[in-house]
């Protein structure tokens, strides 16, 4: 009965004929995977060996864990099917008939959405609901009333009647007069 091990914290530099050659050493090797980065095309940091008696993988397994191989401790142990995996936090737990071993290999499984943390945002020119502002520019500051009886744009309009170029003064008396 054939057993596969994984053996992770590999160099990124170890190549399969490497791995071959090292675990033979503890019986015959049937298979050797090195899985590659997708984007990179580097090894991943870990590797897949398959040998064809049980009593060989855990000799290897006793043998090469915590051995240093181009100045890394190798972890070597029985691999496990991603089905019987522990779950960590980024994957959640299978539920509904989904979670029967049988049921997935009898189906194949349902099209997952690839995101689900709500509707897609709208594009930048229609999130903003007030005018930008310029570079160092602060927003109005609100006044407070505290119970008053004025507000403060009765003094705004007090300071900005000083503040009127003669013209505009010129045509609001002359509107009052008319």
């Amino acid at each position: 009965m054939s057993v596969r091990l994984f053996v992770g914290n590999l160099s990124y530099d170890v190549s399969e004929s490497e791995l071959r050659a090292l675990f033979s050493e503890a019986g015959t090797v049937t298979m050797v995977r090195l899985p590659l980065d997708r984007e990179s095309g580097r090894p991943r940091g870990f590797a897949f060996v398959e040998f064809v008696e049980r009593a060989e993988g855990e000799a290897a397994i006793k043998r090469f864990d915590q051995q240093m191989v181009k100045g890394r401790a190798l972890a070597v142990s029985e691999a496990v099917p991603r089905d019987s995996a522990p779950r960590g936090p980024g994957r959640p737990p299978l539920r509904g008939p989904s979670a029967d071993p049988m049921v997935q290999a009898a189906s194949p499984a349902p099209a997952r959405p690839r995101r689900a943390f709500g509707p897609d945002a709208l594009p930048a020119h229609k999130r903003r609901s007030e005018p930008a502002r310029g570079r160092g520019e602060k927003a109005p500051r609100p006044t407070r009333n505290a119970g008053r009886d004025h507000f403060a744009s009765d003094f705004e309009e007090e300071e900005l009647a000083d503040e009127l170029p003669f013209w505009a003064k010129h045509d609001d008396e002359s509107a009052q007069e008319a």
